[in-house]
């Protein structure tokens, strides 16, 4: 999915160039993760591709390439364990039909 793609090139361009500035990958998680119109379409139509996002946006925290504040390290937690529960739901539906 092109959304988690442009997660990951954010982080290429910052670990090589520097060029992302906190603020970019603030606005990246308030206007599509934290966005509920975006948010609900992600879950249903690529549930995978949200979590790729979220696990790239918390690698840019760990690598120290976003200096994200406490109350949006709280809110990609938040997101990432209801996120992982829909994953849960998916593959336990999956598996069922197998």
């Amino acid at each position: 999915m092109e959304l988690s793609s442009m997660t990951e090139f954010m982080i290429g361009w910052d670990g090589t160039s520097a060029a992302i500035d906190d603020w970019m990958y603030d606005s990246v998680v308030e206007k599509i993760l934290m966005n509920e119109d975006t948010r609900k379409w992600l879950e249903e139509e690529n549930p995978f591709a949200m979590m790729e996002m979220l696990n790239r946006l918390n690698e840019a925290i760990d690598r120290e390439l976003w200096d994200a504040s406490d109350e949006m390290k709280q809110k990609l937690r938040d997101l990432y364990l209801s996120t992982e529960e829909k994953l849960e739901e998916v593959t336990d539906r999956f598996e069922k039909k197998s």
